[in-house]
C-alpha cells in the first residue's frame, strides 16, 4: 500500500521548482526594497542630509541656516531637487523599486546580455590582450634574467674578493716569513 502511494503522487518537476522559488525571491527583494524607501524616507538620516543640503545652498553656511536666510518655498525647491538626484542615484536607498532590479530579469536578461556583451569585448580586443600578455611575459623574463645576472654578477664579486683575500693571506705570510728571518739574522 504504501509503496503504490508513492508510486501515484505526482512529482513536480525541478524546473518548476526553481521557478517557484525565483518568483518568491523576486517577489520579496520587490518588497523588500520598497521597505527600505519607506524606512529611509522616516529616517534621521535622510533629515540630516536634507539640513546638510540646505547649508551647502546658504551664502552664509550653518549660520545664514540657523538664522533664517531659505525661505519655505527655497528649502522646498533645494529639497525636491535633491530628492530628485537621490532617486536617479541607483546605490541611493531611495532608488526606484523596480522589477527589473530583481532575481528573474536579471537570469533572464541582464545576465545573459552582461555575457554577451563580455564575448563581444574579449573577441574584439583579443589582439590587445595578448599583446598585453607577451609584454608581461617579456617583462617578468627580463627580470628574471636580471635577476639571475646580479647573481652571477655577485658571485663573481664574492670569488674576486676571495681571490683577494688569497692573495693577501700569502703576502702576509711572505712578509711574516721575511720578518722571522730578519729577527733570526739579527739574533745570530
Amino acid at each position: 500500500n504504501t509503496m503504490r502511494y508513492y508510486r501515484a503522487t505526482v512529482k513536480t518537476p525541478l524546473w518548476a521548482v526553481i521557478v517557484g522559488l525565483l518568483v518568491v525571491f523576486s517577489g520579496l527583494q520587490h518588497v523588500q526594497k520598497k521597505e527600505r524607501v519607506k524606512t529611509f524616507l522616516a529616517s534621521p538620516r535622510l533629515r540630516m542630509l536634507l539640513e546638510e543640503e540646505f547649508v551647502r545652498h546658504c551664502k552664509r553656511g550653518r549660520h545664514g541656516y540657523q538664522t533664517g536666510e531659505l525661505s519655505a518655498e527655497r528649502k522646498a525647491e533645494i529639497e525636491e531637487a535633491f530628492m530628485a538626484e537621490l532617486r536617479e542615484d541607483p546605490e541611493s536607498p531611495l532608488a526606484q523599486a523596480t522589477w527589473s532590479n530583481t532575481a528573474i530579469p536579471w537570469l533572464v536578461y541582464h545576465l545573459p546580455v552582461a555575457l554577451i556583451r563580455w564575448a563581444i569585448w574579449r573577441i574584439s580586443n583579443h589582439a590587445e590582450i595578448q599583446a598585453e600578455k607577451r609584454r608581461v611575459a617579456e617583462e617578468q623574463r627580463r627580470q628574471e634574467e636580471e635577476a639571475e645576472a646580479e647573481e652571477k654578477e655577485a658571485e663573481r664579486r664574492a670569488a674576486q674578493k676571495e681571490e683577494q683575500k688569497a692573495i693577501k693571506a700569502n703576502l702576509l705570510e711572505q712578509r711574516r716569513k721575511e720578518e722571522e728571518e730578519k729577527k733570526q739574522r739579527w739574533a745570530e
